[in-house]
């Protein structure tokens, strides 16, 4: 059985939370590293659980989901409390932070916030200058950020470090994407306007609100698939759920939005995605109006994943002759901590071959 009539069984049983396994199939070890890989451990469980379907497994599997779950449940709880950090942070530097991805969505769309795995808080600021300032109200308890990597750089990261180990990792994000195509797309105040409350101060902390969170996942998605990141079940999951939170007011707001800012063909592939991974009933006519404004994009959809193309995209997104140029520099010449990010720790000598590498290895694809 090849894996990815494996990963499509798994995606079903995320939805029915019917019996997994069958007589004639993979070992539990490769159910299990294929569970792990889209990230759905403790959703799987609470699914089969839900449904009456768990007695029925395989005790080793049974016993490594429950494992799992208990790690996810542990980690939910510590990021938790790290929010709370988060939000007394920026109501100390009067900043309002936004909330993004598997730690928000877990808070509102999930039933439980283990339920969505996820290994670091993703936040977003107004500017660059805000971002700063919650960095300096988290130095005294042990979070160090890296420096900022230049003007085209959206993200920092800041880590929690505790007697010498990593604890905890925040990304924070001066634009919603860091990625010069969809950097300026969705302004932060636009985005604050519409934003939901998580159960903290909603003064100082909030999450996208649906149709924005539903854009966010699509481009999101978009991202990794340019960047040549696994793409999970868990991300085409986050859409289905949101997809299906969507009344026919909501999906006007959705076309209307990707509309004007012209990424209907980028939202619709993995719209589609999601409903064809697991079965989300869409509209007929959001589906047409869709794919009829993305044939008149400049976007092509189906080339998310061909670098090249993908990066000339970026280049002519940035305004003018010098933002280009500095761009082009940051891309052949990153700093160390960019470096380090992307491809681990090593000095920097070390680190530039593992990008030449790479880059002949796109090139040659």
């Amino acid at each position: 059985m090849s894996t990815p009539t494996l990963r499509q069984r798994l995606a079903t049983s995320l939805v029915t939370g019917q019996l997994l396994l069958g007589d004639d199939d993979a070992s539990i070890a490769q159910w299990l590293d294929l569970i792990q890989e889209e990230g759905v451990q403790a959703l799987l469980e609470k699914q089969l659980r839900t449904c009456g379907h768990w007695d029925a497994q395989p005790q080793a599997l049974r016993d490594a989901l429950s494992k799992n779950t208990r790690a996810a449940l542990v980690r939910s709880m510590l990021q938790e409390q790290q929010l709370h950090q988060i939000v007394d942070a920026a109501r100390q530097a009067d900043v309002r932070v936004m909330l993004l991805k598997g730690n928000a969505l877990g808070l509102w769309l999930y039933a439980d916030p283990y339920l969505r795995e996820t290994s670091d808080i993703d936040l977003l600021f107004a500017s660059k200058e805000e971002l700063g300032r919650v960095v300096a109200a988290l130095a005294p308890l042990h979070y160090v950020a890296e420096p900022d990597a230049g003007a085209y750089s959206y993200e920092r990261k800041c880590i929690l470090q505790v007697n010498g180990s990593k604890r905890g990792e925040l990304d924070m994000h001066s634009r919603l994407l860091n990625a010069p195509l969809y950097a300026e797309l969705l302004d932060f105040d636009t985005l604050w306007q519409a934003a939901i409350p998580l159960g903290f101060d909603a003064a100082y902390m909030r999450a996208l609100g649906v149709e924005h969170a539903l854009v966010h996942a699509c481009l999101n998605r978009a991202l990794n698939i340019q960047n040549a990141e696994p793409d999970q079940l868990k991300l085409l999951f986050d859409i289905h759920l949101l997809m299906a939170r969507m009344d026919a007011q909501a999906w006007a707001a959705i076309v209307a939005l990707v509309t004007h800012k012209r990424i209907c063909g980028v939202c619709l592939r993995s719209i589609e995605d999601a409903a064809t991974m697991f079965g989300t009933k869409l509209p007929p006519s959001v589906i047409a109006t869709l794919q009829r404004n993305a044939a008149t994009e400049p976007l092509d959809a189906r080339r998310l994943q061909d670098w090249r193309y993908m990066q000339w995209q970026n280049f002519k997104a940035l305004p003018g002759v010098m933002p280009k140029l500095r761009w082009v520099w940051m891309r052949l010449f990153p700093s160390h901590t960019q470096l380090q990010t992307l491809y681990g720790d090593g000095h920097r000598l070390g680190l530039m071959g593992r990008r030449l590498t790479r880059l002949v290895s796109r090139q040659s694809h």
